[in-house]
């Protein structure tokens, strides 16, 4: 995802794909160095989640259970983690499910609790400092 105004910072948000620190980090200085090329005195902020941008679901195990409506087992929930976007779909019933099954689950409560995780507000916080999150509401 890319969120850029004119005349503005740009903010990158991308899966890390993986949960290798060394992959991350390398993955994380390749992109930078690229954007350093490509935005031409842009002044830029890279988010990369680890592994995936789902793992905010995965933060804590009783919230992902609120979410699909039952409990998991601590090893469901530890392999779970490892690869979010497909488990979240497996575990909704299917990639057609997921949005009917999010916009139904995504109650304000769950959404405010996923605001305070470390990714959710790193994020909220440099667009606040850039003033962009007032024109994303």
């Amino acid at each position: 995802m890319l969120i850029q105004k004119p005349n503005s910072q740009i903010f990158i948000i991308l899966d890390a794909d993986t949960t290798n620190e060394f992959e991350v980090q390398e993955k994380n200085e390749f992109i930078e160095d690229y954007m350093k090329i490509v935005a031409r005195g842009n002044r830029f902020k890279l988010f990369l989640q680890v592994p995936e941008i789902e793992s905010v679901f995965f933060e804590k195990k009783d919230l992902i259970e609120r979410i699909i409506g039952k409990k998991l087992t601590d090893l469901e929930f530890e392999f779970a983690k490892e690869k979010p976007k497909k488990n979240l779909e497996v575990l909704l019933g299917g990639k057609s499910q997921l949005k009917e099954v999010m916009d139904k689950k995504l109650t304000k409560s769950i959404l405010d609790e996923i605001r305070e995780f470390d990714f959710p507000k790193q994020l909220i916080g440099h667009l606040k400092d850039a003033g962009e999150l007032q024109r994303l509401q």
